[in-house]
């Protein structure tokens, strides 16, 4: 039986065993004390984030490495029960952070199970030096740019020059195409 499922209130009403009614009950505590906590760890807060062109804006997020942090605060805290550390997923723009844990009481098997999942869009974190970087190689490739520009027009001349010395006459040689 899964404890805080539909099933679960008319199975506790119809069930004698008083270890799963006063189980249901703990349940419902947990249930509350965690929805507290979570709302507390996923506090949504301002942050300054950098777009791929170096743009600096402000983004409302939460820190994931509380709630792991918090997770793994329970896993430490359970004795005399088997766990799972805290695991991070990483699909695409999907985030989980889960824990899972087990211990047998009696006849039963308690199990737990709790996790976020979160969707997420990726930022890079502010750099100055990034800026720094992104402007040199903006100068390098204006300066590349001119620097090419430059280059065509002298090797253009060259030919022209050395042309003329071997005797085309500038009506055989259409200027317009070799000089700037």
């Amino acid at each position: 039986m899964r404890i805080g499922t539909s099933t679960a209130a008319a199975a506790t009403a119809a069930s004698t065993d008083d270890f799963v009614s006063e189980l249901s009950d703990i349940y419902t505590d947990i249930r509350n004390d965690f929805l507290d906590k979570m709302t507390r760890c996923t506090r949504i807060v301002p942050t300054k984030v950098m777009l791929a062109n170096a743009t600096v804006i402000e983004q409302q997020t939460f820190d994931p490495g509380i709630t792991q942090k918090y997770f793994q605060n329970i896993v430490n805290n359970l004795d005399n029960w088997d766990v799972q550390n805290t695991s991070i997923t990483n699909n695409q723009d999907i985030r989980r952070i889960f824990v899972k844990f087990h211990t047998k009481v009696g006849n039963y098997l308690l199990s737990g199970h709790l996790s976020i999942q979160f969707h997420v869009l990726l930022y890079y974190k502010p750099n100055h030096r990034v800026v720094e970087i992104q402007k040199e190689l903006s100068d390098i490739v204006e300066k590349t740019k001119d620097m090419t520009a430059n280059f065509a027009n002298q090797s253009d001349k060259f030919v022209l020059d050395k042309l003329r010395e071997m005797g085309y006459v500038d009506n055989m040689i259409n200027n317009t195409d070799l000089e700037p």
